[in-house]
């Protein structure tokens, strides 16, 4: 169960933050590339994916272990299994609000980003 919600959460990191594409022609990819990497270090910085995770986990524990005692069900398994699910939850939304910031100082750097 772990390897999978770890393999799930290194999906969504990969996915998610990465170099929007933009047209090779009109653009000098040298500085394209020194400029997504300034704007990588920025979102980094301003973007919490471990607060994000954190509180999805917390959240995601404390509704498992609810269901399990309104079912009868196990508690340690079902708290496991919501803290794992919305600790998943809680990293792509921070990875998401990453990449918006990665966008934006892009776009206020003067690139025009294809598809976003």
């Amino acid at each position: 169960m772990k390897t999978t919600t770890t393999l799930i959460l290194l999906i969504f990191i990969t996915g998610c933050a990465s170099m929007p594409p933009v047209d090779p022609y009109l653009t000098n990819m040298a500085h394209y590339e020194r400029d997504f990497e300034y704007c990588k270090t920025l979102s980094e910085e301003h973007a919490n994916v471990d607060h994000s995770a954190g509180i999805g986990a917390g959240i995601g524990a404390g509704f498992g272990a609810t269901i399990a005692l309104l079912l009868g069900l196990d508690v340690g398994t079902w708290a496991a299994l919501g803290a794992a699910t919305g600790g998943a939850r809680g990293a792509a939304s921070g990875i998401t609000s990453k990449q918006d910031i990665i966008n934006d100082c892009l776009k206020e750097k003067g690139y025009q980003l294809l598809g976003v």
